[in-house]
């Protein structure tokens, strides 16, 4: 009930679980408070934003949602690829079979390279999210896309990459310790 079909464990096309409802309403709306508090240029408190945005507060709350979907399901499914696929590698260079742990060292080396590829593949549909966020325009992924490139060039995906990277390297040295 609280899982979805995108999250791999249930089934059905069109399945609304509890974490489809926490997703889209709870966590994507305060993605886009974050993200107005750390790019507006005046100072806005959370109740300001509330207060400017009164009229119109649930389009402008959800704002860059579908793209927080994507860069979400991209990222974790990067993650576990990514991990299967290095562990492998990793029990192969060992010579460890498959139900044999890997030591921590090399899982954490492991770990850090999850890290660099989850960040690496997130950082463009992260800049994109938060582009959609905060412009005032009803624009779209592509538009945004263009628009970015346009500006910004190839390096305008990756902008703020190092406290992204720090941040997924991280979350990987627990997540891939755990999945292991």
């Amino acid at each position: 009930f609280f899982f979805q079909a995108e999250d791999g464990i249930r089934d059905q096309p069109r399945s609304r679980g509890l974490g489809d409802v926490y997703k889209r309403q709870i966590l994507n709306p305060f993605e886009r408070l974050k993200v107005v508090t750390m790019t507006t240029s005046e100072k806005i408190s959370y109740v300001g934003f509330l207060k400017e945005i009164k009229s119109k507060w649930g389009p402008e709350l959800r704002r860059g949602m579908l793209p927080y979907f994507i860069r979400q399901i991209v990222s974790w499914v990067t993650l576990l690829e990514t991990d299967i696929i290095l562990k492998l590698q990793a029990r192969k260079m060992l010579k460890l079979k498959p139900e044999e742990q890997i030591p921590f060292k090399p899982l954490l080396v492991v770990s850090v390279l999850v890290g660099v590829a989850v960040s690496m593949i997130y950082m463009p549909l992260d800049i994109i999210k938060t582009h959609l966020q905060m412009h005032k325009s009803n624009s779209s992924m592509k538009e945004a896309y263009k628009n970015i490139s346009a500006n910004q060039g190839f390096t305008g995906f990756f902008t703020g990459w190092r406290i992204k990277t720090a941040q997924y390297l991280i979350t990987c040295v627990f997540a891939v310790i755990v999945l292991e």
